[in-house]
């Protein structure tokens, strides 16, 4: 037979274990965007935005023609360093990054930009709130 007071101890170390996992998982949620967050959000604000300038070019354009806007907006982010976030209130980061942009309108030349971007934590990942 197992002793009571074997059992009561065990008893305490497993609620300990799991209320220490509780806290780890709440304070995991609570953590600032990585350098890949940070590309997702300002890929998706990009894209958002060349389907509006796709929208309103094609409306303009009617049935005369291709759109001229059509790969002019395609850029891609890469190299991207985070230099750093400072928290922005509960779901709000500020991070200042370097990175490069290449593509639509600049072609393959790639430029280097620098500068602070906020980000939100949404339900569906990080979204860019300003830049």
């Amino acid at each position: 037979m197992v002793d009571l007071s074997v059992r009561a101890n065990i008893t305490r170390v497993s609620a300990v274990v799991v209320l220490g996992a509780a806290v780890l998982l709440g304070a995991c949620s609570n953590r600032e965007p990585s350098a890949a967050d940070i590309v997702s959000a300002l890929e998706r604000e990009m894209s958002s935005e060349l389907e509006q300038m796709r929208r309103v070019s094609s409306g303009l354009m009617g049935s005369y023609g291709t759109n001229p806007m059509g790969g002019l907006m395609n850029f891609k982010i890469s190299n991207l360093e985070k230099i750093g976030c400072t928290e922005n209130g509960k779901t709000a980061y500020r991070c200042n990054v370097n990175f490069e942009v290449s593509g639509g309108i600049l072609g393959s030349t790639r430029q280097t930009r620098s500068g602070a971007v906020e980000l939100l934590r949404a339900s569906s990942g990080w979204t860019v709130s300003s830049f």
